[in-house]
């Protein structure tokens, strides 16, 4: 997996190809390690045909993180860096050492 820094009119950071999306979920413990790893476990188990993705991080807190279809470019998601509250990975001596979690602040509306 070889990052790659990238530059728009809007942002700069680096993006990573090859990674496959699992889903999302929402979590109890929004900033525990061991709800990260439980969530991705579960993830991982129920994910049938992973979606392939670009993975785009912003260089500043004032960019957001781009989940892109590798094949058309085009954003699936993307998140504002101010909202990630927490960031897992994988256990290395565990099935999940080819994981990684962000969990981002949603904000409700009404």
């Amino acid at each position: 997996l070889q990052p790659e820094l990238f530059k728009t009119q809007s942002q700069e950071g680096v993006s990573f190809n090859g990674i496959q999306y699992l889903g999302s979920s929402t979590v109890d413990a929004p900033v525990s390690e061991t709800e990260a790893n439980r969530k991705m476990s579960i993830l991982k188990s129920q994910a049938g045909q992973p979606i392939p993705i670009i993975l785009s991080i912003p260089s500043n807190n004032a960019g957001n993180i781009v989940l892109k279809d590798p094949a058309t470019n085009q954003i699936l998601a993307a998140f504002c860096i101010k909202h990630v509250l927490f960031c897992a990975r994988g256990e290395v001596e565990s099935d999940l050492n080819d994981c990684m979690a962000l969990n981002v602040l949603h904000k409700r509306s009404g």
